[in-house]
């Protein structure tokens, strides 16, 4: 069976459920954050932002074209997000030192604090699990990385 073929993809009710939950899941914390930036208690940067400064954190030394494969957006829109994280001094450019024709991304000190309270939505979502619950869901998480990195071309 090509998972990847949708025609091919016999969903049991059980996966359903499963996909529309985490579905809701996404909506509800979209809309959590969307109050949290309208409110700016917790962070001064947009979702958008805060995803580019994600990955930014996972793949240190990240070039622009690998950003805009990694979050599938138009590299139009990755450059706006990169001008208005570089005006806020949360990110860098530098030019590579293996090809000059490269620009590499980072983040710069007050742009890991950021990230770091950017983060604070998804801790407090954590709150009502117990320690064996998030555990079990680091494991579960780790393992459908672990499936969609054998289904993909582009490294997460």
């Amino acid at each position: 069976m090509d998972v990847m073929n949708p025609e091919t993809v016999r969903l049991r009710a059980v996966d359903e459920a499963i996909i529309d939950k985490f579905t809701t899941l996404s909506v509800r914390m979209a809309e959590v954050n969307d109050r949290v930036q309208l409110s700016k208690t917790m962070s001064t940067v947009t979702k958008g932002q805060g995803r580019v400064l994600s990955v930014v954190a996972l793949h240190p030394q990240i070039t622009q074209k690998e950003l805009v494969d990694l979050l599938h957006i138009r590299a139009a829109s990755v450059s706006e997000l990169l001008s208005k994280l570089l005006s806020k001094g949360l990110v860098r450019r530098r030019t590579s030192r293996r090809d000059r024709r490269k620009m590499m991304i980072s983040l710069t000190p007050a742009g890991e604090c950021e990230l770091k309270r950017y983060k604070l939505l998804g801790a407090a979502m954590l709150a009502d699990l117990t320690e064996e619950e998030r555990v079990q869901l680091d494991l579960i998480i780790g393992k459908l990385i672990s499936s969609v990195k054998l289904r993909s071309t582009v490294p997460v």
